[in-house]
């Protein structure tokens, strides 16, 4: 509460101002995607759960800009591009513009099996705007079976 006074020495007035402050983006996101208590502390509105049961935690709905309150598909899109001769597996992500406080990294393994070969070494951005990012492998789909993934981190 923010309280304004005037006083000209022969009246004196005052005006109480209300006003509710985010100390980060996500805070401001989940007051629009939550109206009890603002979302700020409604455990639904947590950063690691997923109140829709999509499969999407609320970080990735942040992060994408989905809505974490409405079943949906995963927004992130996969296709290929030809470069020369080869095909290269790509993948389309779309950013929120407003969640300025978090890291979109994609990775690329050809080992499911083993946690550590994830990597994000040598994968073509091609593009990272505010609201899409692209990255294309760089490994030929016809070297064989590959899979890419998108990690978002948060501090």
């Amino acid at each position: 509460v923010l309280r304004l006074a005037a006083n000209d020495s022969s009246a004196r007035t005052f005006k109480d101002l209300a006003f509710t402050a985010y100390t980060s983006p996500f805070q401001v996101w989940q007051a629009q995607n939550w109206a009890a208590g603002g979302g700020v502390g409604d455990p639904a509105a947590d950063l690691l759960l997923d109140p829709d049961f999509d499969g999407q935690s609320n970080l990735l709905e942040y992060a994408f800009g989905s809505a974490p309150n409405a079943s949906d598909a995963s927004p992130v899109d996969y296709d290929e591009a030809t470069v020369g001769p080869e095909r290269f597996m790509r993948l389309i992500v779309p950013k929120n513009p407003a969640a300025t406080d978090v890291t979109f990294t994609v990775e690329a393994t050809a080992d499911l099996a083993n946690p550590l070969s994830w990597s994000s070494a040598g994968l073509i951005i091609e593009s990272d705007t505010s609201t899409q990012l692209i990255v294309r492998d760089t490994v030929p789909m016809s070297s064989g079976q590959r899979f890419m993934r998108v990690r978002v981190i948060r501090p």
